[in-house]
């Protein structure tokens, strides 16, 4: 018996958008992809779904909860799974532009074939296993937005954040419009127009997704976009984040906020740290150093300071 399948935000995508979702473990990956999935089925569209085959069952097993038998899907033609092997590295090389060429034969198909789009929804995760990928999928998703703004195809990017870079996990997410955040569909605070990757003025080195650089009618607005980017990465970071109040006259550092990998490398309870009069007396192990380096660098310049500080995750 089918149980009720639902993303809030999601009924808001159309052919032509792009979605990125992170995720971190089997549940938040189908707490995503089930619900495209289905919606797109439901929706008269033909659902591409490429992942490696090793969950391949496990998908289809999900996708049975939410759909009577996907497997009348698949014999049907309705929906579709791909291996990496098949699609991205089909010859061991990961060409984006060959991707792209592929997804709009398939776009073009589908519609060919009557169906109202093509639903794709891609796990990056094969990436890993060519770490060489890595440098061009920025290019890949790129030219993905482009392809996607006039076609009949919309496409979810799932990335495993326990795999990727953090670093190139935000310029990922810079490049996708819309984003999967705490299992809502919503606009990317971070997303800014694509970089040509391919023309005379080409950035000679992987760009940095400029923060808050999308243009936005009203200053309050920019605002919000940007406390909800905060908002995403803080939630995302694999690394401990916090930012601090400094009493440059004592010394004495107090909590603002902080993730919870922050506070899963500390050791105490987030109202411990939050209520401690000095956390310089939690941080014995959580680069004492560095923190005072700041201190004094900023000391002549007056009384408090605020600073954010940045933990690698213990391994």
């Amino acid at each position: 018996m089918a149980v009720e399948c639902v993303l809030p935000g999601l009924e808001r995508t159309d052919p032509g958008q792009h979605l990125c979702g992170l995720y971190q473990g089997e549940h938040q990956r189908k707490e995503m992809l089930v619900p495209f999935l289905h919606q797109g089925l439901t929706a008269g569209q033909r659902a591409l779904c490429i992942v490696d085959i090793r969950y391949a069952e496990v998908i289809l097993g999900d996708l049975r909860d939410a759909r009577t038998d996907p497997q009348e899907d698949l014999a049907a033609g309705r929906l579709c799974m791909l291996t990496p092997e098949q699609t991205y590295v089909s010859d061991g090389i990961f060409d984006p532009d060959r991707m792209i060429d592929l997804l709009r034969a398939q776009a073009d198909r589908a519609v060919a074939e009557g169906y109202a789009a093509l639903r794709l929804v891609c796990d990056m995760s094969w990436a890993m296993e060519l770490p060489s990928t890595c440098e061009r999928l920025i290019e890949y998703e790129s030219k993905l937005n482009e392809f996607l703004r006039t076609s009949k195809c919309l496409a979810l990017c799932l990335y495993d954040r326990r795999c990727f870079d953090p670093a190139l996990l935000l310029d990922v997410l810079g490049l996708h419009p819309t984003v999967v955040v705490a299992s809502r569909v919503r606009k990317n605070a971070a997303h800014a127009p694509p970089w040509d990757l391919s023309g005379p003025d080409a950035p000679a080195s992987k760009p940095v997704r400029p923060l808050g650089s999308a243009a936005y009618e009203k200053p309050q607005d920019e605002l919000q976009q940007r406390d909800e980017l905060f908002q995403q990465i803080l939630q995302y970071s694999s690394d401990g984040i916090n930012v601090c109040e400094v009493d440059l006259k004592t010394s004495k550092i107090r909590l603002i906020l902080c993730n919870d990998k922050y506070v899963e490398m500390s050791g105490r309870t987030r109202e411990e740290l939050m209520n401690a009069d000095d956390l310089s007396e939690f941080r014995e192990d959580l680069y004492p150093s560095r923190m005072q380096f700041a201190i004094e660098l900023v000391r002549p310049r007056g009384d408090m300071y605020r600073c954010g500080l940045l933990g690698q995750t213990r391994r």
